[in-house]
């Protein structure tokens, strides 16, 4: 149905429809079994695990990586707009303050012209962070081979045929807002290496997107829903992966594992 992604005028990032594939999906385009067949297993076997992502440099000669599906936007701000409070740079943005991040602790801002940015937003929060360009959006697999102690990071990994660093979003995140994920969130990153699989239950696209690599990159197998129902389904017997573990922030969900549900789960509430 997709054939890519690209960036508008704008600077919002959409992704492009496949017309052929859309018609052959309405029945306007027809094919044979065989044909069908064989476009179906080239699809499953190129795309894989393959998630979009946007690369980018930092003025320090290594190439970086983000998951697409956490960039709200991509900017380039005048830098005569960059404002501070609290020796920390900001800029006005769609009537409200951003915080702008370095994406390195020694990262030169640019006094003029215009800076690029990357924008994550979740809710009525946004942040951007500071990048020298935006290079590439590509889908590949990210499978971490060397694993890095320094925050920001996750690791090293081959994408697009470059050793390329992929960045935690998340560190980023909450050198902004502290309380991003709010109190009850924590952090996913100190997960030790596993061979379990792993339920993820929120129902915030936008932290399912951020921790969902995070986890992978942990050694952990998994699945990620947005509902108590899909959880339910998902540990059903017969379901093809039954999880062992489960992480959850859906308000519809109480504990875990029996499993055991909240008793009234159209009450709205959050679990502590």
């Amino acid at each position: 149905m997709f054939s890519g992604n690209t960036v508008l005028g704008d600077s919002s990032v959409i992704m492009i429809l496949d017309p052929n594939g859309i018609a052959a999906a309405a029945g306007e385009i027809s094919m044979g079994e065989s044909q069908a067949a064989e476009a179906a297993e080239a699809r499953d076997s190129s795309s894989g695990d393959r998630i979009a992502l946007l690369l980018f440099g930092a003025g320090d000669g290594t190439p970086r990586a983000v998951p697409l599906g956490l960039v709200a936007r991509l900017e380039e701000i005048d830098a005569r707009n960059i404002e501070y409070a609290d020796n920390k740079p900001l800029v006005q943005y769609r009537g409200k303050l951003m915080p702008l991040v370095p994406v390195r602790p020694d990262y030169k801002m640019r006094k003029e012209g215009r800076q690029p940015v990357l924008v994550f937003a979740d809710g009525d929060r946004s942040m951007g962070l500071l990048v020298d360009e935006i290079t590439d959006i590509v889908e590949d697999r990210i499978v971490i081979e060397l694993k890095v102690d320094r925050p920001g990071s996750m690791g090293s990994a081959i994408i697009a045929g470059k050793a390329t660093d992929v960045i935690d979003a998340g560190h980023y995140l909450t050198l902004a807002y502290g309380d991003w994920f709010g109190k009850s969130a924590g952090r996913a990153t100190g997960a030790k290496p596993s061979a379990k699989r792993l339920l993820l239950v929120d129902d915030n696209a936008f932290f399912r997107k951020l921790i969902t690599p995070i986890l992978g990159v942990a050694c952990y197998e998994v699945t990620a829903v947005e509902s108590a129902e899909r959880a339910r389904n998902s540990t059903r017997p017969g379901a093809t992966s039954t999880p062992s573990s489960a992480i959850s922030r859906c308000r519809e969900w109480a504990a875990w594992p029996s499993p055991k549900w909240c008793a009234n789960p159209a009450a709205g509430r959050r679990c502590p």
